[in-house]
This record gives structure tokens, sequence and C-alpha cells, in this order.
């Protein structure tokens, strides 16, 4: 008897021995063709990076993957690429004028994604800073050099206020000597930046700064970081933007974010660079709301939320900041019509308080 049920229960488990491979034929088929669905929508997103023109969308992608195992082959595709892209941006430049401003707008532009692209020009243009005034010392002393360079006063976007109309009129104040001497207005100090005339605007602007007008307090941090009707000096236009930014001036704001974000003259800290880019995106600085939107989405200084980054990139994008457009979409692909409805709301709500 005992012989009889050993031979059926190993009849059964022979059985059951010759259906397994076929459950898991079932599983590694199906399996299979999940990692194949998966790896298509992931060489599908990276065509969609590779069509657009934008180098800044190829690094968030960079950063938001750059854990995924999966998506090795991917990432490095995209890395290639966005690398590729810094490079041409490099040989660019190469060929523009090595001034302040190419640097400027070099960092304004690239500094996210090509930010060793930035560092190179940036030393490049310092070294020949430096053999220039070995050679014309004394002269520079005396003169400033006005450089083919669009006006300083054209980052400067807010709309005058009622506060600085007053100021518009001429005022007077005591000097040493009992004499009156002139305190120009904001507008004079605007054109004549507009005009290149940069030791009349530094005339100009500079009591205006001390006397603690936040527009003059940024226009002069241009200045100086420009190195435009004064001694190039990146410590005192940080300076100069800090006070600007501490009484509420968005672009002035913006700056300090990106000085913290990139960690230019100052310790990196994307806390600190959050903090200032909300200030200035709050008061609908367009490039503010877009670089809040970056972080945002990737959780840099903040945390990671596709619905607040969405939010911001909508309201950049009306505005016209680069690149928001072209963000708004590749994000729109991975919310649900909920969570844009919600982020459509809270842009209202941000537009109603500006």
């Amino acid at each position: 008897m005992k012989k009889h049920i050993l031979i059926i229960a190993l009849s059964l488990f022979l059985g059951a021995c010759e259906t397994m491979p076929e459950k898991a034929t079932v599983d590694e088929a199906t399996i299979e063709t999940e990692a194949a669905n998966l790896k298509s929508r992931a060489d599908a997103e990276v065509d969609k990076l590779f069509a657009q023109k934008y180098i800044d969308p190829l690094t968030r992608y960079l950063q938001t993957h750059h854990e995924d195992s999966h998506l090795k082959t991917q990432f490095t595709k995209v890395e290639k690429e966005r690398d590729k892209r810094c490079k041409k941006i490099k040989q660019r430049f190469a060929k523009k004028p090595k001034t302040a401003e190419t640097l400027d707008k070099l960092k304004r532009g690239y500094a996210f994604s090509c930010l060793q692209v930035v560092k190179d020009f940036k030393q490049r243009l310092g070294t020949e800073v430096v053999v220039k005034n070995t050679e014309t010392v004394a002269a520079e002393e005396k003169i400033v050099a006005e450089t083919v360079a669009e006006p300083l006063a054209e980052q400067e976007t807010a709309q005058t206020t009622e506060a600085e109309a007053e100021e518009a009129e001429v005022a007077t104040h005591e000097t040493s000597d009992t004499t009156t001497a002139p305190v120009h207005s904001l507008a004079e100090c605007q054109q004549v930046l507009k005009q290149k005339n940069y030791a009349q605007a530094l005339s100009y602007c500079q009591p205006l700064a001390k006397q603690g007008k936040a527009k003059a307090q940024f226009m002069l941090g241009q200045m100086y970081e420009q190195g435009k009707g004064v001694a190039k000096n990146d410590s005192t236009a940080l300076d100069w933007y800090q006070q600007a930014a501490k009484q509420g001036h968005s672009a002035a704001q913006s700056v300090l974010g990106v000085r913290h974000y990139t960690g230019e003259g100052v310790v990196q800290d994307y806390s600190k660079a959050a903090y200032w880019q909300t200030r200035a995106a709050n008061q609908g600085y367009p490039e503010a709301q877009f670089i809040l939107g970056v972080m945002y989405e990737l959780g840099q200084g903040v945390p990671q939320d596709f619905v607040l980054a969405y939010q911001w990139y909508l309201l950049a994008t009306a505005q016209g900041a680069k690149g928001a457009l072209e963000s708004r979409q590749t994000l729109a692909g991975r919310l649900t019509s909920e969570q844009i409805a919600e982020a459509q709301r809270l842009a209202r709500e941000v537009q109603a308080k500006e």
C-alpha cells in the first residue's frame, strides 16, 4: 500500500514538473514583452529630446535618471549628445569677442548645462585681462575702456514705480564744503548706461546706490561684474546684488539665485538658490520662474514636485522665457490631466498675487 501511494505521489510530482517549464516560459515571455515596451518608450523619450534644439532638457534627463540602471544605454546616448552640443557652444563662443559681456551671455544661456565651458571662457578672459593690464596699466588707470557691448540696463525689465518716478526729480545734497552737487535720477542713470557712457554712469548711479535705491544698486552690480566704468570686481558686484535683492529687486534676486546654483563667487547651495529664485518668481520675473521650475522638476533645493514644476513652466512660458515651453511640453507627458489642471490653478493664483 505504501509503495502504491509512493508511486502515485511520484507521478503527481513528475507531472507537476512537466508543467513547470510551460509556466516559466509564459512568465519569461511576459517579462520580455514588458522589457521591450520599456525600451521602446525609453528610446522614444530620447528621440524626442534629440529632436529639440535646446541643451537644458538633456541635462535635466541626466539628472533625473542618473540612478536608473535600466536606462544605462539611453543615459550614455543623452550624455554624449549633451557634451556634443556643449562642444559646439564652446566653438561658437571661441569666435566671439573675449569680453565680460560675452561671458555674461554665455553664463545666462549655458551655465546650467555647460558649466565647464563657462569656466574655461572665464579663465581665458581672466588671462587676457592680466596680460593686457601688465602692458597698459598706466593708461588704464586714467581711462575706462568701452567695449562693443549691449547696454547693461537691458536686463532691467521691471516697470518704473510711482516712487521711482518721484526720484526722477533732481535733488541736491550738502557736501563737506557746504556747496551743493546734483544727485541724478534713476532715469538719467539708465540713459547714460544705454549710451555706453560708463564713466558718467558711475557718477550718476553710485550716489543713488549708496542712498539705497535698489535699481541703482543692481545696475552698479552689473557694472562691477562686467568691469564697465570701474575695475572688474566680482566681490563688490555680489555685494551690490545682495543689497538690491534684500530690498526686493527681482532681477538681483534671480542673479543671486544663479550664483548659489552654480557656486560662482559663493558656496554652492541649492536651498539658497531656490530661496532667491522663489522670491523673484513670485514677483513675476520670467527667468526665475523657469529656473524654479527646473529645480522643482529635479528636486534641487526643494522637494521634487512635478505639479509645481509645471506651474512655474506655465508662468515662464506665458512671458516667453527661453526653454520654458519645451520643458513644459516634456514634463506634460509625465503628468495626469488632473495634475495639469492643478498646476494651472496654482499658476492662476500666483498671477493674481503679482
